[in-house]
């Protein structure tokens, strides 16, 4: 088979899951990655094999040309936010400073499921800046929304990173609707019955230590658990234990605190009825993640492995070349890596408007600001915390960096034209030649254009 490009090796992972659920009534037999991206290019498989015969060739040819359409309406996403949150020209300008990020071209040509999972995100802060636009969110709204997110979390599990955007507009509707369904010492003995039990879970697993970690061992594939996992479990127990303490003791020294209303908002009924219909859609979609559950940890404990301590992954915890790449690592690298990526998709001029960007848009619309900063600080903790590095792990962030970027646009020009003698449109045409032309420059020639 001849591509104009190599096959990324998720390609190869992708391809055959979907075929598997071809041909296993929709079991992909791999859960490394959720089934609803293996699920969409199963139902194209099939469309295709009553057009003409199945080839290998043929498959990576159609699952290309899904993601680039997909990749495609990316830009015309953006186009929307920036439209509806400043103007038309801004649109187009957000729409170009997309399209030239190299991070979004170079893997809009592989059928990853990072693609499909970027496109469903940007979607999800298409509908929110469309909902906030118009007016404060409606719970009807909401309900979408989570839809959305069960529908990104079918694609990959980072998309779970949206939750807490969610969250966070869910409160405050509630709070400006003053929404009570929990008495003060209601929420008081509710929580005191979550931490305690949190703390009783905590000692369980302390107690039980030794049987758990054999538990896990079953689990596993060599009957090994490496240390990332026992560190992993480790500070999961820390955590519940802390978590519950901190629960009890402010429960029961200082009780006025849950007298507020914020504690009713975020157990209140509606959030847990957001976590449901996410669960659902993403189960609906990606159903043998719960059906195969032992098959579907031990793929998700590879895929964490293999961001965890990247390449090494592949190799034995107790080789000489698992042990070089280990010492290989580090946080420098990581952050390096990440910071030469974000200078070559939006160059210098991008880089330094950003903060004028947040600026401007925490002015107009501060619960927008506050949603895309949550997800923009989640993703950016996540990916730093991998030892394994990826221009794809990025793609989401790029959409929402083009948004702000227009928006920082915006905010010089009505600086300068205010304090300077200069034309509203001649200084935007300036600004967004210095802005554009280095960009376009660097994809000319990162392709050798």
């Amino acid at each position: 088979m001849s591509f104009d490009q190599p096959i990324h090796p998720d390609e190869h992972t992708v391809i055959n899951a979907a075929n598997n659920i071809l041909n296993n009534g929709l079991d992909p037999k791999m859960y490394r990655y959720p089934a609803g991206f293996l699920n969409l290019l199963a139902l194209g498989f099939k469309i295709q094999s009553h057009i003409g015969p199945i080839k290998k060739y043929n498959q990576y040819q159609l699952a290309r040309i899904i993601s680039r359409i997909m990749t495609s309406s990316i830009a015309i996403m953006v186009f929307t936010i920036c439209s509806i949150n400043i103007s038309t020209i801004s649109g187009v300008i957000g729409a170009v400073v997309v399209s030239f990020s190299y991070t979004i071209y170079t893997n809009s040509n592989y059928a990853i499921v990072d693609v499909p999972t970027t496109f469903f995100i940007t979607f999800f802060f298409v509908l929110l800046a469309n909902y906030l636009h118009k007016n404060r969110l409606k719970k009807n709204q909401l309900y979408i929304l989570a839809i959305l997110i069960g529908i990104s979390i079918s694609m990959k599990y980072t998309a779970a990173l949206l939750i807490p955007v969610l969250i966070y507009n869910s409160f405050l509707l509630l709070s400006k609707k003053h929404y009570q369904t929990l008495s003060s010492n209601s929420i008081r003995n509710l929580l005191f019955v979550v931490g305690s039990s949190f703390i009783f879970v905590g000692l369980i697993l302390l107690i039980n230590y030794q049987n758990v970690l054999s538990y896990l061992q079953k689990l596993t594939t060599d009957g090994i658990i490496e240390i990332q996992y026992i560190n992993t479990f480790n500070n999961l127990i820390n955590l519940i234990l802390v978590s519950g303490i901190f629960i009890v003791i402010v429960c029961l020294i200082k009780p006025e605190t849950f007298d507020k209303r914020f504690f009713r908002y975020i157990i209140s009924p509606l959030n847990f009825f957001l976590i449901m219909i996410i669960s659902f859609t993403f189960v609906l979609l990606s159903p043998f993640t719960i059906i195969e559950l032992k098959k579907s940890f031990v793929d998700f404990m590879y895929e964490y492995r293999h961001m965890k301590i990247g390449s090494a992954a592949h190799y034995h915890h107790s080789s000489d070349i698992h042990k070089q790449i280990l010492s290989e690592l580090s946080f420098s690298n990581t952050f390096n890596f990440y910071k030469e990526l974000l200078v070559m998709n939006i160059g210098i001029f991008g880089i330094m408007i950003l903060p004028f960007g947040l600026f401007h848009m925490y002015q107009k619309n501060p619960t927008y600001f506050l949603s895309i900063l949550i997800y923009l600080i989640l993703v950016i903790m996540t990916i730093m915390g991998w030892r394994n590095v990826a221009t794809r792990y990025t793609l989401s962030l790029f959409p929402l960096l083009a948004v702000i970027i227009v928006e920082g646009l915006q905010f010089l020009k009505n600086i300068l034209t205010d304090r300077l003698p200069l034309h509203r449109n001649l200084c935007y045409f300036m600004l967004v030649a210095i802005l554009i032309i280095p960009m376009i420059k660097n994809f000319l020639f990162l392709f050798n254009i």
